[in-house]
């Protein structure tokens, strides 16, 4: 359509369950969107656990996560709480995505504003509601 601004939306979901209520949640945000927003769904199962000794042989899974984000014009991040924190799997993805590999993988998350909300029903609430910060 002219005139219309469409809107890459990369989606890590931070749950691997093939039936997590965050991938439904995920799955469900991406319909009721507005006209002109693509999701992209970003795979982080397969990506190696981070060792800065690899970082310059990236494996297919991290050149694919590195590329779907830098394609991207935001990034949602759909996921459970555990233990207080984010899951592991998640901050694998954050952490490969965030370093730096020279000039030819360079790092995707940078500079940009970030924002985090959370519900829980208990009283402890959400480790991380309302954080801001920029990566």
């Amino acid at each position: 359509m002219k005139g219309t601004m469409n809107k890459k939306v990369a989606v890590l979901v931070g749950s691997l369950r093939k039936e997590s209520i965050n991938l439904k949640l995920a799955n469900a945000l991406s319909k009721v969107a507005p006209t002109g927003f693509e999701f992209d769904f970003v795979e982080i199962d397969k990506i190696p656990f981070f060792n800065q000794d690899e970082e310059h042989n990236p494996t297919p899974a991290v050149t694919r996560l590195k590329q779907q984000i830098k394609d991207a014009d935001a990034l949602m991040f759909v996921t459970p709480e555990y233990n207080r924190s984010m899951p592991g799997v998640l901050k694998n993805a954050i952490d490969t995505a965030s370093r730096p590999h020279g000039r030819e993988h360079p790092r995707v998350l940078h500079g940009g504003h970030a924002d985090a909300r959370g519900v829980r029903g208990e009283r402890l609430g959400v480790a991380s509601s309302g954080s801001r910060g920029r990566w």
